[in-house]
């Protein structure tokens, strides 16, 4: 075994572009750092916005930091970062883009600021090993695909006063299904609150929850394993009827 001491890593560089306001976004960042900390400051200019694709395909980066003062994280900024385990947002952040971090498929912590009031298309889609996520309680939408196959989310609290749930937003979770039963083969039912406050139900593409696949497999049975928990005339409850999804009126 060798005892020389590990090649330190070089800082990595980033470029930026001036915007209109006077600020300045991250345009883009090269090194093999594995903690990486923006600057909130570069050039005189406080960083506001972290541009698109910034990040995107960095194989190196573990965890991001996002300074306070960021307002803007665009489209892309970190999709496919296949090392990227943590990201810490501030409180600052007010607009995530789509696919932000699509693909990032060992995230396993993520902080959404208080200031979201959007889940964008894709933005989490394929991050399997998320474990929890906690809404802002002014989210008002989530769109197409935003949770697309977070299998390790198997709790899910959607905030009143959310209003959008897009075409296959929470589609393949794990809070779809419960867990597997002792001498059981397949998943158990797991019981889901839809806030009244929903007024819109995309059904587009596979719908909003996963079937259970096994059944699927093995009987060619179409078989939901969630049981909507849902006000009695409210969009949930009429969807709930309609797809023939097990509920019970809270």
């Amino acid at each position: 075994m060798s005892t020389l001491p590990d090649t330190p890593v070089e800082k990595g560089t980033f470029e930026i572009s001036d915007l209109e306001d006077g600020t300045a976004a991250i345009q883009s960042y090269k090194g093999e750092e594995s903690v990486i900390e923006i600057p909130a400051e570069m050039d005189g200019k406080k960083i506001t916005a972290i541009g698109k694709g910034a990040f995107e395909e960095n194989e190196s980066v573990e965890k991001v930091i996002v300074p306070e003062g960021v307002e803007l994280i665009e489209k892309n900024a970190f999709k496919g970062c296949i090392s990227l385990e943590e990201v810490v947002l501030p409180e600052s952040c007010t607009d995530i883009g789509a696919s932000a971090f699509e693909d990032c498929k060992i995230l396993k912590k993520l902080n959404l600021p208080q200031n979201i009031t959007i889940l964008s298309r894709k933005m989490l889609k394929n991050c399997k090993l998320l474990e929890k996520l906690e809404f802002p309680k002014g989210l008002v939408k989530i769109d197409n695909e935003a949770l697309y196959d977070c299998d390790s989310i198997t709790e899910l609290e959607l905030p009143e006063g959310l209003r959008y749930l897009g075409k296959e937003c929470l589609y393949a979770c794990g809070c779809n299904y419960g867990p597997v039963l002792p001498g059981e083969w397949g998943y158990s039912k797991r019981k889901f609150a839809i806030p009244a406050s929903v007024t819109q139900i995309d059904d587009g593409g596979n719908g909003i929850f996963a079937a259970y696949p096994k059944a699927q497999e093995l009987f060619d049975v179409f078989e939901y394993k969630v049981i909507l928990q849902v006000k009695r005339g409210s969009v949930a409850h009429r969807y709930a009827a309609k797809k023939k999804i097990r509920f019970e009126l809270v």
